[in-house]
């Protein structure tokens, strides 16, 4: 039985690196023969249910993360950067090529968009298409453990720079997609327009080209101009919606996490009350305080992830599951009222910064 839980330890320290639970209940020995079997399913579930909990001085030494079809992916913490480089290596062609024949298409046809001029809207465009191509270096790249790796890499637990020599964390954050995957937007733009004709790039006979391709089409264009500023001004809506729509996803999760005929206030009342059981009250002050700023600093890290489109009760009660693993908060003794404290913290935060926009 011990031999064989080494056994599966040796697995996570292999190419893929990330495993999902069936491919853990299918592993085999060296001679071929099942691990399930030498060990049982509750040994299985014991012994991951010890490595995927935090220690005292550092997370877990088996992270866990979700993919969009709430399929778990369990990795090595020390081959989470290895994991993060070789799925980056696997995305890039794909993410490069889809954005090079979308942008070539569009210059084609005598349009641009916004991600070819600003390097936010490149971003956002960048995540949007390795969530097409790359689902699982996505769900990594916005695991809530990120960016605890990403601070301890700071103090020197977790080196700056993968074993591919390339950086995966820089000043103690995770580097945007655009940076892992090595995707430069000039560059890309400049693949795009080498792929056009020859005469796009001559201005006389691009202009004369576009003139006489709006003549031939003067009515189709009316009717294109015509749709495209009703798509323009409903994405001009759209885009002056998205706080509100923030503020509603913010308001549904908050329903789905208080208890009905309760407040958010009231169950943080309640909730501190458990875990923080300190007689003196400026002991409990104290405590609290602590608590209080490592969620808010949390928080802070983790802000530029949480869109309408992917924040729910689940991803708060993930978000507060890690934070509740973390070294620091391992002393407290009541751990699940400090889980559900870190829940309802995270959610009033979240609220706060929807109401500022």
């Amino acid at each position: 039985r011990e031999t064989a839980l080494k056994n599966l330890m040796l697995f996570f320290q292999k190419p893929p690196y990330s495993y999902t639970m069936e491919e853990i209940l299918a592993f085999t020995d060296s001679r071929g023969v099942p691990l399930l079997g030498q060990y049982s399913r509750e040994d299985l579930d014991g012994f991951l249910q010890e490595k995927t909990s935090a220690g005292d001085a550092s997370l877990a030494e088996i992270l866990v993360f979700r993919d969009k079809n709430e399929v778990r992916h369990f990795v090595a913490k020390e081959k989470a950067e290895a994991l993060t480089v070789r799925l980056c290596e696997a995305a890039r062609k794909p993410v490069k090529t889809s954005i090079t024949r979308m942008w070539y298409d569009q210059l084609y046809a005598y349009s641009s968009s916004a991600a070819m001029r600003t390097q936010n809207d490149f971003e956002a465009l960048v995540e949007n298409e390795c969530r097409k191509f790359a689902p699982e270096l996505y769900a990594l790249w916005n695991a809530p453990f990120m960016p605890l790796l990403a601070h301890e890499s700071l103090s020197g637990k977790l080196g700056a720079v993968s074993a591919a020599g390339f950086p995966v964390f820089a000043h103690g954050a995770v580097l945007p997609l655009s940076g892992l995957l090595m995707l430069r937007r000039q560059e890309l733009l400049t693949d795009a327009k080498i792929l056009l004709p020859f005469w796009y790039s001559v201005p006389v006979l691009s202009a004369i080209l576009a003139f006489f391709r709006k003549r031939r089409g003067a009515k189709h264009r009316r009717t294109e101009r015509t749709e495209a500023a009703a798509e323009a001004g409903v994405s001009a809506e759209e885009k002056a919606d998205a706080p509100r729509n923030f503020a509603k996803t913010v308001a549904d999760t908050e329903r789905a996490i208080v208890p009905a005929g309760s407040s958010l206030e009231a169950e943080l009342a309640s909730a501190l009350a458990q875990w923080n059981l300190s007689l003196d009250a400026q002991n409990r002050k104290n405590q609290e305080e602590d608590v209080n700023s490592l969620i808010r600093d949390y928080v802070r890290r983790i802000q530029h992830t949480l869109r309408s489109q992917t924040f729910d009760a689940d991803r708060v009660r993930n978000l507060a599951r890690t934070l509740a693993d973390a070294p620091g908060l391992r002393p407290v003794k009541n751990r699940e009222a400090l889980y559900v404290y870190i829940q309802l913290y995270i959610l009033k935060l979240v609220k706060h910064t929807a109401r500022m926009h």
